[in-house]
């Protein structure tokens, strides 16, 4: 804690933070395991501190040398308008010893996905450094800052893939990433969705997940990962013809638009199936008593429960494409609560993941009565 006060005090010090927010209030600070956050709204501050416990699941799945924690936190500075002195959203300085900080100007022109890749970046030139020393942060390649930074948002919101779908297929195939450009080099400009897509169409190729961890941790140390890509993306049978990533490029981001945008399932077969995943009610006649998704934490390593909770993930993998888009965040929402029971020693991730799931759900039951109830006036 005393690290905390004396780093806050620098930042006030240093960079002209009020210890008085608007309207007299004091400073919000928390401090954690990889950021340290101050700001002038508990709400917000909250708010942050729950984004990054996100982001380290995201970066738990795809980066193979996460630490437990930084000796030298991220510093977040949520600052208002009027404490601002850089252009932008946003601003990322790193200095010697390993420290880090972003500083966002704190108001209604910052967007949600903007948050997200700046908090990505800045966790990442603070991984960069940690790994691979001082020069780390220069050498980042920018397609793996927004592929991992829009994953973090989509996971959050992702029915926002819908409305990117349609909006890509209008345009026809969308121009791949470049691979070699590094995100300080950069830094400033708006993110593609090709890193993004990039990120899908390896998932979705079947690619495993530690070869694609591969690929995201050789792109933060700063290597170009083309040849990589493209050993990854060959045929298993070697006498089929090999892939050129232009090709495969041109193939996978044509099946995943297209599929996105097929037919959806009404909105009660969908809320139907979510319940059907959801209900426990077979274990009854066992020792393992499941009254709620609650109580799964309790029993998440019994081999039955693993194994249906694995079934019950692939299920919804497999499914999401035809989900009801009004449904389609809930059943992600649960898909994410299972991969946590089955893949997180942390109870705090659970119930993070189970809060977002039902809070999601019921406001998804509420959105469907009140739709049903809107037509059944307009007949």
């Amino acid at each position: 804690m005393l690290r905390l006060i004396a780093s806050l005090l620098l930042l006030i010090a240093g960079a002209g933070l009020s210890a008085q927010g608007k309207d007299g209030l004091s400073l919000i600070t928390t401090e954690g395991t990889h950021f340290d956050i101050v700001g002038v709204q508990r709400q917000s501050v909250n708010f942050v501190e729950n984004l990054n416990e996100r982001l380290l699941i995201v970066c738990k799945r795809y980066l193979k040398a996460q630490p437990e924690f930084f000796p030298q936190r991220v510093l977040v500075a949520l600052r208002p308008a009027d404490q601002v002195t850089f252009d932008g959203a946003y601003r990322i300085e790193h200095k010697e010893g390993g420290f880090v900080r972003v500083d966002f100007r704190w108001d209604e022109s910052l967007s949600y996905p903007t948050l997200c890749y700046a908090l990505m970046e800045a966790y990442l030139t603070r991984y960069a450094i940690y790994h691979y020393g001082k020069e780390g942060p220069d050498q980042v390649k920018a397609w793996v800052v927004a592929a991992l930074g829009t994953q973090l948002y989509v996971g959050l919101r992702p029915s926002v893939y819908v409305g990117w779908s349609e909006g890509l297929a209008e345009g026809g195939t969308p121009e791949g990433p470049s691979l070699s450009d590094t995100a300080a080099a950069i830094r400033g400009s708006d993110p593609s969705l090709s890193p993004y897509l990039l990120l899908l169409a390896m998932r979705n190729w079947s690619i495993s997940k530690d070869q694609i961890a591969r690929i995201c941790e050789s792109a933060v140390a700063g290597k170009n990962v083309h040849s990589m890509l493209e050993l990854a993306i060959q045929p298993k049978d070697p006498n089929l013809i090999r892939l050129t990533i232009f090709d495969w490029w041109i193939g996978i981001t044509n099946d995943l638009l297209v599929s996105r945008l097929g037919r959806y399932e009404s909105l009660d077969a969908s809320r139907a199936w979510i319940n059907e995943l959801t209900n426990f009610d077979a274990f009854r006649e066992t020792d393992t008593t499941i009254e709620n998704l609650r109580s799964l934490w309790k029993y998440r390593q019994e081999p039955t429960i693993q194994e249906t909770l694995r079934a019950r993930r692939e299920l919804i993998r497999i499914r999401l494409e035809q989900v009801n888009p009004a449904y389609f965040n809930s059943a992600v929402g649960l898909g994410a609560l299972y991969e946590t029971l089955l893949e997180s020693e942390q109870v705090h991730e659970f119930i993070f993941a189970l809060t977002t799931y039902l809070s999601e759900f019921e406001d998804t039951k509420r959105l469907h009565v009140e739709t049903l109830g809107a037509l059944a006036k307009s007949r």
